[in-house]
């Protein structure tokens, strides 16, 4: 609209070098007040011109502050991505490294074993061998008594003989003279003694010659039997040094990840007999702010879930619930992130409160609480055993991943409202919309089915998730 009186005195100005200097009275009246018109139009449309310009500086600032924003988001989101993957290649790692001392240790073992059981087949031998030459020996000294007894039975017989004969001369033969007779008998005497040391020589030398034999096996036998025991005492010996030596690596590898739990795993554990904020550390996320709980079943537990009241809204986003929302000291969700890091390197317990609108309470507790990295979803890996006055509604639950209304695995965070573990859909849900009143419209509050006899239009006034480290 301001472009035509312009046009009318650009005209104007232009035309005036043209036209007579002088008008009528009336032509300059009419010039005047259109030519304050303009003027009064410029001006607005300078101080529109200069709104427009504070606008688009205040514009360009916020957009600067949007960049800002962005490029410090995605630096955050790098380092903890980073964080996040040291994480995880410290624990691949570590359990490598543990399964290969494992394997090499029951390598080992399995190796001592076959030695120990090949050494107690070489004894096993090594008796029978003993044994075979105890009966060999027990059958030679048979052998030697039965030699004995036939040379006796020998002698015998030749002493029967030669006595005969002899009666048989002295019947035929008259006595003639004493010295014939004596001779005769001192021949037959040395005769007899004769054959006597002659056989006497001969099982002398046979018993000599098998006692040489057997004493030379059995030398033979220990000699080996002493070479092969030294030998395996060496390789004894040289095995329990490599175990000593395994053994010392496995206690290193322990006392790191002892000291890694106790540097690096935060808990409560230490601010015992105390219910306040405390400052402990994670693995890859560094200091960390939580609330811890010592007024119920002891002390030691960590905060991860809290309702108390609507304030604030759990129908989050993906994101939000990684890295945790709310108040510390009233309605929160510690974050899923933590959550997975605290429970990582150490089985913990898990203990939930309940309250209905109407004051009555209960609680579940479970012995071996997990959940996975974000890489699995946040997955509920483990509950353990349960116990408590509640009855449990969170088994349906177990080895589900984790959904918001943005990353909904099974299109149930949709409908219930809130983020959990959701399966076809829910038999509890602590992250449900708040309702004062104690009642819902439809199943999308704060339930634990089992302990509302599946009633879900009742909506729980207040729930605390717990966690700790458990006592071995």
């Amino acid at each position: 609209m301001w472009i035509f009186p312009i046009l009318l005195l650009l005209v104007q100005h232009s035309t005036g070098s043209i036209l007579p200097t002088e008008s009528p009275p009336e032509d300059t009246t009419i010039s005047d007040e259109r030519q304050s018109q303009c003027t009064k139009e410029f001006e607005e449309q300078d101080q529109q011109l200069t709104s427009l310009k504070a606008q688009l500086n205040v514009y360009r600032d916020k957009a600067r502050e949007l960049e800002m924003l962005l490029n410090y988001s995605n630096t955050m989101g790098e380092r903890l991505w980073e964080s996040y993957k040291a994480q995880t290649d410290f624990k691949e790692q570590v359990e490598k490294i543990l399964m290969k001392e494992i394997q090499v240790q029951n390598s080992t073992i399995q190796l001592e074993e076959d030695q120990r059981q090949s050494f107690e087949n070489r004894l096993n031998e090594l008796e029978w061998q003993l044994k075979n030459r105890d009966l060999r020996i027990m059958e030679i000294e048979t052998q030697m008594k039965h030699k004995e007894d036939r040379t006796r039975g020998y002698l015998k017989t030749f002493m029967d003989i030669i006595e005969k004969e002899l009666e048989g001369k002295n019947a035929d033969i008259t006595l003639s003279t004493e010295n014939s007779s004596e001779r005769r008998e001192i021949q037959a005497s040395e005769q007899m003694e004769d054959l006597k040391e002659q056989a006497d020589a001969k099982q002398i030398s046979s018993d000599q010659q098998l006692k040489d034999k057997d004493t030379e096996l059995l030398l033979k036998m220990v000699k080996e039997m002493k070479e092969q025991i030294s030998k395996m005492e060496m390789q004894i010996q040289a095995r329990e040094t490599q175990m000593q030596s395994h053994d010392k690596s496995i206690r290193e590898l322990v006392d790191q990840v002892n000291f890694l739990k106790r540097t690096w795993t935060g808990s409560c554990l230490p601010f015992t007999n105390s219910t306040d904020i405390y400052t402990i550390k994670l693995p890859g996320m560094g200091s960390v702010d939580v609330p811890c709980n010592s007024s119920v079943s002891g002390s030691g537990w960590t905060v991860i879930q809290r309702r108390v009241r609507g304030n604030v809204n759990f129908n989050r986003t993906w994101s939000e619930y990684k890295h945790g929302f709310g108040d510390l000291r009233e309605n929160l969700f510690l974050g899923l992130e933590k959550i997975h890091l605290m429970t990582l390197l150490q089985p913990h317990e898990l203990y939930i409160q309940l309250q209905h609108a109407n004051g009555s309470t209960s609680y579940a507790r479970y012995d071996d609480f997990k959940i996975g990295s974000e890489a699995e979803a946040y997955k509920l890996k483990s509950l353990g055993k349960y116990s408590g006055t509640a009855e449990d509604s969170l088994a349906f639950h177990e080895d589900m991943k984790f959904s918001t209304f943005d990353r909904d695995n099974l299109d149930c965070a949709k409908y219930f409202g809130g983020g959990w573990w959701f399966d076809t859909c829910a038999e509890s849900n602590l992250n449900g919309i708040y309702y004062p009143n104690g009642t819902s419209s439809k199943r999308d509050g704060i339930f634990w089915g089992a302990w509302q006899k599946d009633n879900y239009t009742i909506s729980l006034t207040f729930t605390q998730m717990m966690i700790r480290p458990k006592v071995m």
